[in-house]
């Protein structure tokens, strides 16, 4: 079997239709860029320290007092909820924040007072 007389060859057509060729790689150093931040930043969407995130939780729970859910923190610190939650999870078996409510999980900081 032959091919159609209509189809041109790939290489023919590509350039035609303004499809961009390989790109060349950048070739600066790699390592943390600008969106790298320290541990307890505020907010944004950088990478955070290792801790970083446990540490806005618990700045989260003490400054404000009451119980929250990790989504409620999340919307506030602007860090994805599955990640609060995880820390909240870390904070709790440390000693440092306590589960309030098991539906919806709610937690609030264990304060020197609260201390057992």
């Amino acid at each position: 079997m032959s091919e159609p007389a209509s189809v041109a060859p790939v290489a023919a057509v590509l350039p035609a239709q303004g499809v961009p060729g390989p790109r060349a790689m950048p070739t600066g150093p790699v390592g943390p860029g600008p969106e790298t931040t320290v541990a307890g930043a505020r907010g944004g969407s950088g990478r955070l320290a290792h801790g970083g995130l446990r540490q806005l939780v618990i700045e989260h729970l003490t400054a404000h007092p009451g119980a929250f859910t990790a989504t409620r923190i999340g919307r506030v610190i602007d860090r994805p909820s599955g990640a609060i939650a995880n820390a909240l999870v870390t904070l709790t078996k440390q000693g440092r924040a306590e589960q309030v409510t098991e539906r919806p999980r709610t937690y609030r900081a264990v304060l020197p007072d609260r201390a057992a």
